[in-house]
C-alpha cells in the first residue's frame, strides 16, 4: 500500500466553514499559510499509519482557517473503505477523527493533536462507493485540558450524512508549548521540515507497535477491514494486534480503528447486517497496546429482550489484561 501522489491543496485562505459563524478580522492570508505549513507536515508524520487503508491522502482540503480550526475537507469514497459497497459509520467517524485532529492542529495556540477522551456521531443517510463526501470539523473551544469540536459529514448539495463532537485532552507538556508557541512556532516549523524524515524515523523507533509486529499484505487494491487484522475470539468477540497501519503517531490503536472493530464486534454479537450503525458513542480510558480485544458487555442479550429486540450494543475493549474503553452501538432496525 503506497501513498498516492498529494492531492492536498488551498483554495480559500482563511475563509469559515459555512455556517460556522463570522470571519475573524484579525485572520489573514499569511496566517492561513502557516496553518497550512502545520497542516501538512502533520499529515507527512502521519502517512505511514492508519491513515494510509483510510486513503486520506486521496482527498482533498478545500478550506482550512487558523481562526477556530476550521476544516473543510472533499473525498471521493474509494471501494476499499467499503463493504458491500456501503462505508460503515465506524469508517467515516474514523476519517472524522483525522479531520478533527488537523482542526486542534492548526486552530489551538500551540497546535497541539491532543489524544482522544470522548468521540460520538449519529448517521442521518447511507453513503456508497463512488459519492463524494464534504467532512467539516471546527474547534468549539479548546482550553488547558480539554477541547471540543464539532464535525459534520454532508453530501456536496448540503444534505446531512453525519453529525457528531469530539473531545480531546490536549497537554503534550511544557516543552512542546514552548516549541510550538508563538515565540518559536516557526522556528521550530523549519527544523521539522527540514528533517522530516528523521523526525519520520524518530516516530517509528519510538512506536512499540512498529517494533513488535509487521502490517499484514497490502496491496494497494486491499480493503481497510483486511488491514486492520482482526480475528474471531471463541466463546465471542474479536481481537486485533497493533502495526504500523492501524495504530496512530505514538504507536497506539487509531482512535478511530477501535470504532471501527467495536463496531465489527456489535454486528457480530447482535446479527446486525454490515454497516448498518445509526449511532456510536466511544469512550476512550487508555490507550490500546499489543493484542486488543473487544468483546460485547455481558448482560447486553438479555438487555436487548427486555427492549423488544431493539439492536443495541455496548462493545468493551481491552489489552494487557486492562479496560481501555466502552463502545455504544445503536444499529437502524430491530429483529
Amino acid at each position: 500500500l503506497r501513498p498516492a501522489p498529494c492531492a492536498l491543496r488551498l483554495t480559500r485562505c482563511g475563509l469559515p466553514v459555512e455556517g460556522a459563524g463570522a470571519r475573524d478580522s484579525s485572520w489573514s492570508c499569511a496566517g492561513a499559510m502557516d496553518a497550512w505549513r502545520i497542516h501538512q507536515l502533520f499529515w507527512r508524520v502521519n502517512k505511514r499509519t492508519f491513515a494510509l487503508p483510510l486513503r486520506l491522502f486521496d482527498g482533498r482540503v478545500e478550506a482550512l482557517s487558523g481562526a477556530g480550526g476550521h476544516v473543510e475537507f472533499h473525498y471521493t469514497v474509494p471501494p476499499t473503505v467499503c463493504r458491500n459497497g456501503r462505508m460503515s459509520l465506524g469508517t467515516l467517524m474514523a476519517l472524522l477523527d483525522e479531520i478533527s485532529g488537523v482542526s486542534f492542529v492548526v486552530g489551538d495556540k500551540t497546535h497541539r493533536p491532543g489524544v482522544s477522551v470522548a468521540m460520538h456521531a449519529a448517521m442521518h443517510k447511507p453513503v456508497f462507493e463512488g459519492e463524494e463526501i464534504i467532512l467539516r470539523s471546527r474547534i468549539r473551544k479548546a482550553g488547558r485540558l480539554l477541547g471540543f469540536a464539532e464535525m459534520s459529514v454532508t453530501t456536496p448539495a448540503g444534505e446531512p450524512i453525519v453529525s457528531g463532537e469530539h473531545t480531546k485532552y490536549l497537554p503534550f507538556g511544557q516543552l512542546w508549548d514552548v516549541m510550538l508557541g508563538p515565540t518559536f512556532g516557526n522556528v521550530t516549523l523549519d527544523l521539522f521540515e527540514r528533517n522530516e524524515d528523521t523526525l519520520i524515523n524518530w516516530s517509528t523507533y519510538l512506536s512499540p507497535s512498529r517494533k513488535e509486529t509487521t502490517p499484514p499484505p497490502a496491496p494497494d487494491d486491499a480493503n481497510i477491514y483486511d488491514l486492520l487484522g482482526f480475528e474471531d475470539v471463541e466463546g465471542g468477540g474479536i481481537q486485533a494486534r497493533l502495526h504500523s497501519l492501524n495504530c496512530n503517531p505514538l504507536g497506539f490503536l487509531h482512535g478511530g480503528a477501535t470504532i471501527m472493530l467495536a463496531e465489527v464486534a456489535a454486528e457480530r454479537a447482535t446479527g446486525a447486517g454490515e454497516a448498518t450503525a445509526t449511532s456510536l458513542q466511544a469512550t476512550y480510558m487508555s490507550s490500546n497496546l499489543g493484542l486488543v480485544s473487544f468483546r460485547e458487555e455481558e448482560g447486553a442479550a438479555s438487555t436487548r429482550e427486555e427492549e423488544g429486540g431493539r439492536l443495541r450494543s455496548r462493545v468493551l475493549t481491552s489489552s494487557n489484561g486492562g479496560s481501555n474503553g466502552v463502545v455504544e452501538v445503536q444499529f437502524a432496525s430491530s429483529k
